[in-house]
């Protein structure tokens, strides 16, 4: 009997996750309707019964597996994939297809493709035809010859095109648990496992690869105080596997000698060329600096300052992206100043990746198409109209990041009177962004302010103000304290109401800023300090700081520093943690250097994420 890939990625999820799964979730994680869920719920309890094992299953509860000795048994016969076969949907097809092209160092006869993938010859034509299409995208190209076919690519366009296929195999609750695993140090996950088996990576290498990365980031944060994203941890991971299957196959790149010597001015490059050197005498390969330049591309923030060589000005194209998606929208994000720093940072960063071919990874990508489509859609015709002149195409992983701050700036038009919480999780990393999602679609009155890791819970409480947590862990805090699932279920969202409906009926208003003005003159006074404090702290920068700045960058940085200040008062900060910076090259360590001077001599403590923003005005 044939799996499905989707029943084959259903039961991984029930594998996966320790609290019964609820067919809205699974729904929301496959991208696919209630009705097909429960279909495919059919095919997967036919199958388990031939197995011998049974499906628990209980209304407004979820699906589950109860025995541990079954749930190994059942993991076992996944993972060993003896007598399982998959049935591919046509899409995943074409993404197999596209993968042995790229891998396949000669010819191959269509026979032979169709023979791999269980389909008739008409349709691996028909797929090859598809596959084409999309692998020129990346500027491979099929070459077809009477031996065969074949792709025809430089060796960095081979393994950006291979880099993009693995990200879309990859499910968003695939990237969550590989992020989560390399963390944790606990073992590689199944489904990701399964993925990168697709390379023609043994076991063993998949292993040693996931245990390189998890000590590379680990030693990097212990040891140097550097902070991997979960954008950083997949990209390097996949980027790393990618590495060893080419050397495997006697491939090597060659980048230019200016991005090496960027690599090697990097703090953390010791720690990262340790973790390599070790890999290469364990898998037997010679991992060159070339190699650990490429596989570092996805820190490019932490070792280049942004350029917009070849890039028309970021401050102009912010401007305009976000008047085309207020014009075709009817919603007034023009009027929204905190999402036009916080999107100008964005571009910064993705354009300058881009222009060093980092696709980032987006795990939440299918959760912004399928809630958001209108917006989706929008977003990525204006970001069609607009680049493509300048020969930049950007994913649906990119677009997704870019629609998540008009999300952010929608949500704060209609967030005045919900009650405000700090979600924490073990890393305070993927899961409690995920929470994040989750928590502010579900309650209607409930603000997410931040999200941060157990040991960072405090500092948060001080910075924020919070009127509850919501843990993934058992805390203790000042403020009401709610403990959920890593995925809620229904019991974890009615507590958090309960919290919230409590919270609300002892409270009509809450105000954030510290010693509040009690009337209107106290009011009128305070606001008239806080404008000239930025004033005064906008002229002084502006004056130190004219020969790093166009007229135009000048207005918008004053604009920034009199909002920074104003956000500074009343008990906030710029949110946008996802990017580390270290700025050490020519010339931004000289104006960051001249920022914290001039903050000093004015006695202002300003948040790491406020000094990275504005930074990116002088880039």
């Amino acid at each position: 009997m044939l799996l499905t890939s989707r029943s084959h990625k259903l039961i991984c999820m029930i594998l996966d996750s320790q609290e019964p799964v609820r067919i809205k979730d699974i729904a929301r994680e496959l991208q696919v309707s209630e009705r097909t869920v429960k279909y495919d719920l059919e095919t997967v309890r036919s199958w388990l019964q031939r197995h011998n094992i049974e499906l628990q299953s209980q209304p407004h509860k979820g699906i589950w597996i109860e025995d541990t000795g079954i749930r190994n048994r059942l993991y076992s016969l996944l993972n060993d994939g003896q007598g399982i076969e998959v049935f591919l949907h046509p899409q995943e097809r074409v993404k197999h297809l596209m993968l042995e092209l790229l891998l396949q160092d000669s010819p191959m006869k269509i026979n032979d493709l169709a023979g791999k993938l269980h389909v008739s010859r008409n349709t691996a034509i028909s797929d090859l035809s598809m596959a084409e299409n999309l692998l020129g995208n990346w500027n491979v190209y099929v070459e077809r010859s009477r031996f065969g076919v074949q792709a025809v690519a430089t060796e960095i366009n081979r393994r950006l095109a291979l880099e993009n296929i693995i990200q879309g195999l990859f499910s968003g609750n695939d990237m969550f648990n590989l992020v989560e695993g390399i963390i944790q140090g606990s073992d590689i996950p199944l489904p990701v496992g399964r993925t990168m088996e697709k390379l023609r990576l043994s076991r063993d290498d998949i292993h040693a690869i996931f245990q390189a990365v998890n000590s590379m980031v680990n030693t990097c944060e212990k040891g140097n105080g550097v902070h991997f994203t979960d954008r950083m941890i997949i990209g390097i991971y996949i980027r790393l596997c990618i590495v060893i299957q080419r050397l495997r196959s006697n491939h090597e790149v060659v980048l230019e000698s200016n991005e090496i010597l960027s690599v090697k001015k990097l703090k953390i490059f010791s720690v990262l060329q340790e973790v390599l050197n070790d890999l290469s005498v364990r898998l037997g390969v010679n991992i060159t600096d070339h190699e650990a330049c490429f596989i570092s591309q996805h820190m490019i923030g932490m070792i280049l300052p942004a350029t917009n060589e070849g890039i028309e000005d970021y401050y102009s194209l912010t401007v305009e992206l976000i008047s085309q998606v207020s014009g075709r929208t009817a919603i007034h994000f023009r009027d929204d100043a905190l999402l036009f720093e916080h999107l100008l940072a964005h571009m910064t960063e993705k354009l300058t990746k881009y222009r060093h071919g980092v696709v980032d990874p987006n795990p939440l990508i299918s959760d912004i198409i399928r809630s958001y489509p209108d917006l989706f859609h929008i977003v990525k015709q204006v970001c069609q109209d607009m680049f493509c002149k300048m020969n930049v195409h950007f994913s649906d992983s990119d677009i997704g990041y870019i629609v998540m701050h008009f999300l952010a700036s929608l949500k704060r038009m209609q967030e005045m009177t919900k009650c405000k919480a700090l979600v924490v999780c073990g890393t305070g990393r993927g899961t409690a962004q995920f929470l994040k999602i989750i928590l502010e679609h579900e309650i209607r009155h409930l603000k997410i302010v931040g999200c941060c890791s157990v040991s960072g819970l405090e500092r948060q409480i001080q910075l924020h103000k919070p009127d509850l947590v919501i843990s993934v862990v058992n805390v203790q805090a000042s403020v009401p304290i709610v403990v959920v699932n890593s995925i809620p279920n229904r019991q974890d969202l009615d507590s958090v109401r309960e919290v919230i409906t409590e919270l609300r009926s002892r409270q009509n208003q809450k105000v954030t800023v510290d010693s509040p003005p009690s009337d209107l003159s106290s009011l009128e006074q305070f606001t008239q300090e806080v404008i000239c404090k930025g004033f005064d702290l906008s002229r002084t920068i502006l004056s130190e700081m004219k020969d790093y700045l166009s007229d135009q960058r000048a207005e918008g940085l004053a604009l920034h520093l009199m909002l920074m200040v104003s956000r500074l008062a009343f008990g906030s900060a710029y949110d946008d943690n996802s990017v580390n910076h270290e700025w050490t090259s020519e010339p931004m360590a000289v104006i960051r250097e001249k920022l914290m001077h001039i903050f000093r001599e004015k006695n202002l403590v300003i948040p790491e994420s406020e000094i990275h923003a504005i930074l990116c005005y002088f880039v």
